[in-house]
């Protein structure tokens, strides 16, 4: 006698699908928030730096940072949820002065290391009281550096939206 074939399963009605979808999602992102956000890290990494040094500034710099990260992350959640359940907005609505995002039309601004620059600049510039003048000297050529790139891109967008109108 032959073996018999195994009977293929048959398929799940699609609103079981959607919910297991949402509960996997929910599931991972309850999970994954938290310890990606520095909930984790920092609470394992002030744990393992109090036992190691007995330090309380270090102690107490990386609890904040796990208490910080906590709450974000529970604000991140909570703001999840209540997007979900709000209505969709209907599809021909375009942004209004309510909801100016809702619009997608328009240009997109091209990528820039620009607003990196600017960051960095304005970072090595606080560094100065503590380092001296070189990083304030090289904070300061990288903020400008940053801002003149990114305000001549701003330009080059506002005259091309001019052009397209």
């Amino acid at each position: 006698m032959p073996p018999s074939q195994p009977r293929p399963m048959p398929p799940l009605p699609r609103a079981v699908v959607i919910q297991l979808q949402r509960l996997v999602f929910s599931f991972t992102l309850a999970c994954h928030v938290p310890v990606m956000s520095g909930f984790g890290w920092a609470g394992a990494l002030g744990v393992i730096y109090w036992f190691v040094s007995h330090e309380v500034a270090g102690t107490a710099l990386l609890a904040g940072l796990a208490l910080a990260s906590g709450l974000i992350s529970v604000w991140l959640i909570r703001a999840r949820r209540q997007s979900r359940q709000r209505a969709p907005a209907p599809t021909g609505e375009t942004g209004g002065a309510d909801r100016p995002f809702l619009d997608e039309s328009g240009r997109l601004p091209d990528p820039t290391l620009a607003p990196f620059a600017v960051g960095l600049g304005i970072a090595l510039a606080v560094l100065g009281p503590v380092f001296g003048v070189a990083p304030v000297a090289v904070g300061v050529v990288s903020f400008l550096w940053g801002a003149s790139m990114w305000l001549s891109a701003a330009r080059d967008e506002l005259d091309a939206e001019d052009v397209e109108d």
